[in-house]
């Protein structure tokens, strides 16, 4: 019988020069946030009412950022959208936006139960 020699190749885990270049610094990751900050404030002011009130802010976890929306009770309708669609669109965009930055990031609406009546909750 013929013996085959198979080559054994094992992954330690340990990252190459090549992707340990690739990363960003947390200085870049602070621009790409306020990057990201800028374009969720510019689809705001096309979507919501004139003039503008809201605000956008971010606060930086362990594992995770989340961009904050603060705005008025009479243009929280339009921030959802129809069956949630705009909200949906605009979370879809930052976490492809941070995905590609390498972060995760989640979007949340400031004082969103304010929003609700008590009497309508089950």
């Amino acid at each position: 019988m013929e013996e085959k020699k198979v080559a054994v190749i094992r992954s330690t885990g340990l990252k190459s020069i090549e992707s340990l270049a690739l990363e960003k610094t947390e200085e870049e990751k602070t621009s790409e946030r306020q990057k990201i900050c800028a374009v969720v404030h510019s689809v705001l002011g096309s979507l919501l009412s004139f003039p503008p009130s809201y605000e956008v802010s971010f606060v930086v976890g362990n594992k995770t950022t989340i961009f904050q929306i603060e705005i008025q009770q009479k243009d929280y309708g339009r921030l959802l959208g129809t069956k949630g669609r705009n909200i949906n669109a605009l979370r879809t965009l930052v976490t492809s936006m941070s995905a590609n930055s390498g972060f995760r990031a989640i979007v949340e609406v400031k004082n969103e139960d304010q929003f609700f009546r008590s009497g309508n909750t089950p």
